[in-house]
C-alpha cells in the first residue's frame, strides 16, 4: 500500500482545520456572518478553548486562535515525518 495519499490527506485536513480555526479569529474583523456556516465555529471553537484555558490573558487580543493553529502545525509536522519515516522503513 502507498502511503503518500495518507500522507498528502493528513497534511490537506490539518492545513484545512488551521485555515478553519484562523478564519473563526479574522471573522468578526472581516464582517462575516457565521449564522450561515454554524459548523465553522462548532468544529474550531473546541481546541481554541482547551488552549484558552491554559493561556494567560495577556492582551485584549485573544492569541488562542493563533497558538492553536501552531500547535497544530507542530502536530502535522511531527505526524506527516513519522508517516514518512514509517514509509522509508517499509
Amino acid at each position: 500500500m502507498d502511503p503518500a495519499p495518507l500522507i498528502r490527506a493528513v497534511y490537506s485536513l490539518t492545513t484545512l482545520y488551521m485555515m478553519t480555526i484562523l478564519l473563526t479569529w479574522l471573522g468578526p474583523w472581516l464582517n462575516l456572518d457565521f449564522r450561515r456556516w454554524k459548523w465553522i465555529p462548532m468544529i474550531a471553537d473546541p481546541p481554541i478553548r482547551l488552549v484558552r484555558r491554559r493561556l494567560p490573558s495577556i492582551s485584549p487580543v485573544d492569541l488562542a486562535p493563533v497558538v492553536t493553529v501552531l500547535l497544530l502545525w507542530l502536530v502535522r509536522s511531527i505526524a506527516v515525518e513519522m508517516l514518512l519515516a514509517s514509509l522509508l522503513r517499509a
